[in-house]
């Protein structure tokens, strides 16, 4: 185990020596040790002693908060390793219109080459059952399309040019992923806040997790994830989580389309509305059950990118000290 699910209401959660400990009406319901944990995720109304929140941060243990609809999500953290010079790095970054331009094309460029893998898997095996797959094709053409505009010998692209061409692939893919669920499911377009449907609703719950994953990486390695080079500076936003989350989503999509296909999740777990959709308890813990399995992916991309990106800082921080050391 690695990451600890709590998706119980009126849970108190606390710790007993080094074991997390949950009570439901005073009854206990669980343990789970601390060693083996890299995560803990509580979703709905619970009670977590302070013991627990202070022993999680000691132990670098990240802490997701899912309140539910009326409040927003949240990360605790350990404690910041004090580095300022990367956030200056970051600062410095956030102020250099070239190397954003090209760190964010290359974030576009990589998304939309993630999107076009899974839905070229897709059509592979539709193909192979002699499915129909032309709104799948007409999908990856387009982001074929989007792609060139992107490719490494033309000139990195302005933001505002990025998001108008991620926006028109993003259309494009979910047209094509639209086709790999059942016509019962009612998934015909991404929408959300809230999701309308069962598959958007696993897609924002799968993207919640994977956004606080992306946090919790970020600040493993001293950066601070407010401050990021694709999605500008805003109150309250985990920018630079967003940035790097925003590549990994297909992920989360792939574990969508697994957890329909193979029955873990059906239409009549979900409780539908005019304007909401929910999924029961039991199902949702399914879904955390599987959703776990497919995460392995993105949790190696994430540490792997997060020390590459911190290299750069580095590399790039102490390129321009000599140069100013050398300036006459």
């Amino acid at each position: 185990m690695s990451t600890l699910y709590v998706d119980r209401r009126g849970a108190a959660i606390d710790l007993e020596g080094d074991t997390i400990v949950v009570r439901v009406d005073g009854q206990r319901e669980g343990t789970a040790p601390l060693r083996v944990l890299e995560r803990v995720v509580v979703r709905g109304a619970a009670q977590i002693g302070t013991r627990l929140v202070s022993r999680l941060t000691e132990r670098g243990i990240g802490l997701t908060l899912l309140p539910g609809r009326a409040s927003a999500p949240a990360s605790v953290l350990a404690p910041a390793k004090g580095d300022a010079a990367l956030r200056l790095a970051q600062l410095e970054l956030l102020q250099d219109p070239r190397r954003r331009a090209a760190l964010s094309t290359d974030l576009v460029r990589t998304k939309l080459a993630h999107q076009a893998r899974l839905l070229r898997k897709a059509v592979a095996a539709h193909q192979k059952a002699g499915l129909d797959s032309t709104r799948m094709i007409h999908s990856i053409e387009a982001l074929d399309r989007a792609s060139a505009k992107l490719s490494t010998d033309m000139p990195a692209q302005s933001r505002d040019t990025l998001r108008g061409i991620e926006g028109a692939a993003a259309a494009a893919y979910f047209a094509g992923l639209t086709q790999l669920f059942a016509p019962d499911l009612g998934f015909t377009t991404r929408n959300r806040r809230p999701p309308r449907d069962p598959v958007n609703v696993c897609l924002s719950l799968g993207y919640t997790i994977l956004h606080h994953r992306a946090v919790q990486a970020i600040a493993s390695v001293g950066l601070d994830a407010s401050i990021g080079f694709y999605h500008d500076l805003a109150s309250g936003r985990d920018s630079l989580a967003c940035d790097l989350a925003e590549t990994l989503r297909p992920l989360v999509d792939n574990a969508a389309i697994s957890l329909f296909r193979e029955g873990t999740l059906e239409v009549q777990n979900f409780t539908l509305s005019r304007t909401a959709c929910r999924m029961s308890k039991p199902a949702r813990t399914r879904f955390y059950r599987a959703f776990e399995d497919h995460m392995a992916e993105a949790d190696i991309s994430l540490d792997r990118v997060t020390k590459a990106f911190v290299a750069e800082l580095r590399h790039t921080s102490e390129t321009r000290r000599l140069s100013d050391d050398g300036r006459p």
